[in-house]
């Protein structure tokens, strides 16, 4: 077998489900990553700090 029918026989295996899979996860990730940061960016544009009650009784 030559290194070329090894290639093409490689190449005829490919496993488009795990693939799929995989760039789903990295797209989740990278959403949630995205939105993580642009929320943090807009708190801070409006300095939102949390609403922690000071009791003073």
């Amino acid at each position: 077998m030559s290194k070329n029918e090894m290639n093409l026989e490689a190449a005829t295996h490919f496993d488009a489900d795990f693939h799929i899979q995989r760039a789903r996860e990295m797209r989740s990730a990278y959403m949630a990553e995205l939105f993580s940061s642009l929320f943090a960016k807009v708190k801070e544009l409006f300095h939102v700090k949390s609403h922690k009650v000071a009791v003073s009784h």
